[in-house]
């Protein structure tokens, strides 16, 4: 009995998609990252993310920059500078964010996971919306569901905020 049900378990989680997997690993290395260094870096993403979407997506150039039509595929050209506004914007906004370290307590740990799993879905609504990242690669049919149409856009636009006006605590 025990042995069956250990056989359908693992054959339950043999028929996940690895790209689950790979968001929740991201999910836990930003949980790890938060409890390290603290909820302001997570917030520091999170706002970051924002007007990274607003340039990536009206970005009116694309296939425009001589030195890079070249060298670079049209289809990389959003992710690429998806990275480097992020990076911008992280750097801009990390001056303005302050917040203090609350020292072991459930209400910290509750915070991180939801700074991080709003991080990790925000940060996909975007790759899949403003920057087309499913015609780079095929995600599964879960991720598809969570984050391909307009509507899971818009609630992942929305999460972040709710998120961080019911647990984070100054």
């Amino acid at each position: 009995m025990f042995s069956e049900t250990t056989g359908s378990v693992l054959s339950s989680i043999g028929n996940i998609s690895a790209d689950i997997f790979g968001v929740l690993g991201v999910i836990i290395l930003l949980v790890a990252l938060g409890l390290t260094r603290g909820k302001k870096i997570l917030l520091v993403v999170l706002l970051s993310l924002y007007p990274t979407a607003l340039v990536t997506h009206f970005f009116p150039f694309y296939g425009g920059v001589p030195f890079l039509t070249g060298t670079i595929p049209l289809t990389f050209e959003p992710l690429i500078l998806f990275i480097l506004a992020l990076v911008a914007s992280i750097f801009i906004i990390k001056n303005y964010i302050e917040t203090t370290y609350q020292i072991h307590s459930f209400w910290r740990i509750v915070e991180i996971i939801s700074l991080s799993v709003t991080v990790v879905g925000l940060g996909i609504a975007i790759l899949y919306h403003s920057v087309g990242v499913d015609n780079l690669y095929n995600f599964s049919i879960i991720l598809n569901s969570f984050f391909s149409s307009a509507t899971a856009l818009w609630l992942w636009f929305v999460a972040p905020l709710a998120s961080i006006s019911l647990f984070v605590r100054r």
